[in-house]
């Protein structure tokens, strides 16, 4: 049964190109001086492995200049931060089961999560302009955390045949708090 996780991956890797393709061109370059630094702090901190402590671990702090950047960068400069992030974390855990495409399918799902929190915090934006980024950036940190996690958690529920309930309270819910508290260290 590897072809239905599989096939997932690759929906998921699909639907993230097309994203890609569809955002590279519409914005334009910040010239911000923040772009380059958190880029290189969110490759130094994956390559490196800083994290949030935690009861399993550490929690990779690169989502963290991910939020930083939705209300200084364009989405394109976003995507660039996170998926450099999330790319060098996945290829420094690599293990001797991790195929490439879990890798790329990792990649893809933050490529979908940093869409959907950009496109969160601009809604909030655009609806409550007074609340400003302190409503904004906790939802797009929400938002992050569903569309990054949860297509990774159905890929780990299919390739292990396992309950998705299960792995996503198991595995993947508990880190939620982590998330807004890096809303709230990003804002």
């Amino acid at each position: 049964m590897q072809n239905k996780p599989r096939t997932f991956e690759w929906v998921v890797v699909g639907t993230a190109v097309v994203s890609l393709a569809v955002h590279a061109n519409l914005d334009s370059n910040s010239g911000s001086a923040l772009y380059p630094v958190f880029l290189l702090l969110s490759a130094l901190s994956a390559y490196f492995r800083i994290g949030l402590p935690s009861a399993s671990g550490q929690i990779p702090i690169g989502f963290i200049f991910v939020l930083a950047s939705l209300p200084e960068l364009p989405l394109k400069e976003t995507l660039a931060i996170g998926i450099t992030g999330a790319g060098i974390e996945a290829l420094r855990e690599r293990s001797p089961g991790l195929h490439w495409v879990r890798t790329v399918f990792r990649m893809s799902a933050w490529v979908l999560g940093i869409g959907s929190a950009h496109l969160a915090y601009q809604q909030i934006l655009r609806t409550a302009p007074a609340a400003g980024a302190a409503a904004a950036l906790p939802l797009a940190s929400i938002v992050l955390f569903l569309v990054v996690a949860f297509p990774q958690a159905a890929a780990v529920a299919l390739r292990e045949r396992d309950a998705l309930r299960r792995v996503w309270k198991n595995r993947f819910l508990w880190s939620l708090p982590y998330y807004v508290a890096g809303a709230a260290i990003a804002g």
